[in-house]
């Protein structure tokens, strides 16, 4: 609740070119802080999944964007994610996330696994088209689906339980990644070392 009366006193009453409401996350989840803190570095008290449902919970459009609240989008980002849901048969689109680190990138670390920072990642496609996994960072999914699934429901690795659901309940579906749709994701120092390379390796891998 502190956390909430805080965002609300900054952001809430704020003059911005964008009206922004605050909402307080009532979730009940209550997750593993020795698995928040391995994967993350830090104890956390609720994940990004039912913070995201949250806001879905409000949102009365076609389609629910979502992004983390260490990301920022490009101005063109959310209109590059909803041209394609003028096909029917769409159901998720997902954008590139690049990453902002807090230092600089190691020179060891691989550019395919990105993901581990919640960025796009080499391997993904370079023009709009099907992939399986989208990463919550920089999505969004069609509200009649979104609804249908009931929202997200892991608290780590959101993104990849709605997306494995998503491929699941609508198979004739497209989830697609547009590579112009693009958001910054700040990239924290504690995450760029070998310690959270491994274990965030681990942890999503034993989540698939």
């Amino acid at each position: 609740h502190d956390l909430f009366t805080a965002c609300q006193d900054r952001w809430g009453t704020a003059a911005l070119d964008v009206p922004v409401r605050v909402i307080e996350n009532q979730s009940s989840w209550v997750p593993s802080v020795e698995t928040e803190a391995n994967s993350d570095g830090v104890a956390r008290g609720y994940g990004g999944g039912s913070a995201r449902n949250a806001g879905a919970a409000e949102a009365r459009g076609d389609v629910i964007v979502t992004f983390d609240d260490d990301a920022w989008p490009e101005p063109d980002c959310i209109e590059y994610l909803l041209a394609p849901y003028e096909d029917p048969a769409v159901v998720a689109v997902g954008g590139r996330p690049v990453p902002e680190y807090e230092t600089s990138r190691p020179r060891w670390f691989p550019c395919t696994f990105d993901w581990i920072f919640g960025c796009a990642y080499q391997g993904l496609p370079v023009e709009l088209a099907p992939t399986p996994r989208l990463i919550g960072a920089n999505m969004s999914v069609r509200t009649t689906a979104f609804r249908k699934l009931g929202g997200f429901r892991a608290v780590d690795f959101d993104d990849l339980d709605i997306c494995t659901r998503l491929a699941h309940e609508f198979p004739d579906s497209a989830i697609l990644y547009e590579p112009r749709a693009v958001a910054h994701h700040y990239v924290p120092a504690k995450r760029v070392g070998w310690r959270y390379f491994w274990t965030r390796s681990f942890l999503v891998n034993r989540g698939k």
